[in-house]
């Protein structure tokens, strides 16, 4: 599955801006105009709502828990991060173990940690 290559970033003034990896701007302009801290990759997913996930935001989603040695099903909240060891974007605070597309069945993006 071939996805967009997008980002978004914070402007120094705190305004919210996307881009694709593709599209023509000037990179040495970005640099000054950009809060980095904010950086968020797209990971080419969109949550329950039709909304673009990008890395950094958070997530209520549904999860398993574990009460008295049994697992429950529940709903979670986690961070969407990259996870360089199963080389793909995950969410933290997870408890079930299962890494694969059925996580990210309805998600939904209730804000970002910037």
């Amino acid at each position: 599955m071939d996805r967009e290559i997008k980002f978004r970033a914070k402007t120094i003034d705190g305004v919210w801006f996307k881009w694709k990896v593709d599209s023509p701007i000037n990179m040495e302009e970005m640099k000054e105009a950009i809060n980095w801290d904010t950086l968020g990759e797209f990971i080419g997913l969109k949550d329950k709502n039709g909304v673009e996930i990008y890395q950094g935001d958070v997530v209520k989603f549904q999860d398993c828990d574990l009460h008295e040695g049994e697992a429950e099903e529940g709903v979670n909240k986690g961070v969407v991060v990259w996870e360089g060891t199963l080389g793909g974007f995950t969410i933290s605070n997870r408890w079930s173990l299962e890494h694969d597309e059925d996580m990210w069945l309805g998600v939904e993006i209730i804000g970002n940690v910037y």
